[in-house]
């Protein structure tokens, strides 16, 4: 999975445990710096969304770090909030003439950051991107990315994603509905992000009928989907990774697998625990059993 990422550069220990937690709670991806040059490292081979920058670090101090960014035309674009303990008039305007976002004086108010970060973002090149788009195939752009850009511009409409027979509709930054061959709700998101394949429409025009019992917040959704993945990768191990081909089951071997038919065989090892009716977790474990005892056979180990 992969969705918009937030890399926080900060010398204290207690603001990425806490805060890092709080904005995966969120659905966010967060990579870790701490100090200014190890951010600068990370941004040499990585492209987040969004930096939070403290100001006071050995090193190199958080000007220093703004002051290469902006610098340089590859990371120019990516928005910075200065996080520090520093509540200086002459500290924020200098932050901000340099280039800065915005500038939160520690300790924060989360209600008030997480706020703040979605302004931000919405200046990011990558949401303007991803605002304009209306279709692609997925690989570029992945569905995590597309939930959060409607939930970051409270967007509503309707994903489609027609090589996988599915759809995901969001109103007011819920997701109201998804569905994937026979499966609905929260198990059919699960099996779409898993999954996810094919070309993609996003139908801001169309009208969604309203939902008694939605499926979600997306930032929930994105969450749960996301430690369930590792839960998943935890149970496969090495030698039964989920992107490994399985071919079909012998004659007459376990009907969980022989019932799937000519049009799965040969499969990846996350489409065949995603058509499996059960938990993914116990499918898993079913498939993993099942290796070269049920007449399933691993291709690529």
């Amino acid at each position: 999975m992969s969705g918009y990422r937030i890399l926080i550069i900060d010398d204290s220990e207690d603001i990425h445990s806490v805060l890092g937690a709080y904005l995966k709670i969120s659905g966010f991806e967060v990579l870790h710096a701490g100090n200014g040059a190890e951010g600068l490292e990370i941004l040499n081979h990585e492209r987040p969304d969004l930096v939070l920058l403290d100001i006071q670090m050995p090193i190199l101090d958080g000007f220093g770090v703004l002051e290469q960014i902006k610098g340089r035309r590859d990371l120019a674009s990516i928005p910075v909030i200065f996080l520090s303990s520093l509540d200086r008039p002459n500290l924020k305007v200098k932050g901000l003439h340099m280039g800065a976002d915005d500038y939160v004086v520690k300790p924060f108010d989360r209600a008030e950051l997480m706020a703040r970060v979605t302004v931000a973002l919405r200046r990011g090149e990558h949401f303007r991107q991803l605002e304009r788009t209306f279709g692609g195939r997925l690989g570029p752009v992945s569905v995590e990315e597309i939930l959060q850009t409607m939930d970051l511009g409270g967007k509503n409409g309707r994903i489609l994603l027609p090589e996988m027979e599915a759809s995901i509709e969001v109103v007011q930054r819920h997701v109201i509905r998804s569905r994937w061959e026979g499966f609905e709700g929260v198990v059919a998101m699960h099996r779409i992000l898993l999954l996810q394949r094919g070309r993609f429409e996003v139908d801001f025009d169309s009208e969604i009928e309203p939902s008694e019992e939605p499926v979600g917040k997306i930032p929930d959704l994105l969450l749960s989907a996301l430690v369930l993945l590792d839960e998943l990768k935890e149970i496969l191990g090495e030698g039964c990774r989920l992107d490994l081909m399985v071919e079909g089951p012998e004659k007459d071997s376990e009907p969980q697998f022989s019932s799937f038919g000519h049009r799965v065989w040969p499969a990846t090892v996350a489409e065949v625990i995603a058509r499996m009716s059960g938990d993914l977790k116990e499918n898993a474990q079913t498939l993993c059993s099942a290796i070269d005892d049920h007449g399933l056979v691993m291709k690529g180990r």
